[in-house]
């Protein structure tokens, strides 16, 4: 079955292209610490209004191509995107959202 998960993102000025927004997936421990076995890259689809951008990925191929069976835990995080960055997190900034 197709997961999909689609996110409204106020950009603040920003284009879409500027941000990376990611959903990280994994399972809680005993301790209820999150382990991430994943993440999955949320593209723009188009504006909705005003500044706000919906974002949108489907998790059928990855979830199958990695057997994940179970309950598993989602986080979101936005961070900032350029093609001149040497590191995705070279700005140091990010926002769980």
């Amino acid at each position: 079955e197709i997961l999909t998960l689609t996110v409204d993102v106020e950009l603040n000025g920003l284009e879409p292209n500027d941000i990376s927004l990611e959903c990280v997936f994994g399972s809680l421990d005993e301790l209820g610490r999150f382990h991430p076995l994943g993440t999955a890259r949320l593209l723009p689809t188009g504006p909705t209004a005003g500044e706000v951008v919906r974002f949108r990925t489907e998790l059928d191929t990855l979830y199958s191509s990695l057997h994940l069976v179970g309950l598993r835990h989602f986080k979101l995080r936005a961070y900032p995107h350029h093609k001149r960055l040497s590191h995705p997190f070279e700005a140091g900034r990010m926002r769980w959202l």
